[in-house]
């Protein structure tokens, strides 16, 4: 078992912010959080910033073994959130952080 740290903690930071801190301060292993994955899907060209996060963890000596997926209230009233979120869901299996290669 590796100790691992959920990003979530620095969570206000952008995710590349908060992965520099915490390599900083000596972690090797995170867990990537839903409010990181969700500011890199974001992005113009995601699949290009996935990929870039990885390069980053690489560079740090960092493993990212999983993420952390959306959470969200699947009771929720309004159903179009729901079902934008279901498909965020699908999106985040399918857009593990990218190693550099």
């Amino acid at each position: 078992m590796k100790p691992s740290i959920w990003t979530s903690a620095l969570h206000p930071l952008e995710p590349e912010e908060a992965v520099e801190r915490l390599a900083k301060v000596g972690w090797r292993c995170i867990e990537f959080s839903d409010e990181h994955w969700r500011k890199l899907a974001a992005r113009d060209r995601p699949d290009e910033e996935f990929r870039k996060m990885g390069r980053l963890a690489d560079k740090l000596g960092l493993e990212i073994p999983q993420m952390h997926g959306p959470m969200f209230n699947v009771c929720d009233p309004d159903q179009k959130r729901v079902e934008e979120n279901i498909k965020l869901t699908k999106q985040v299996l399918r857009e593990p952080i990218r190693r550099a290669r």
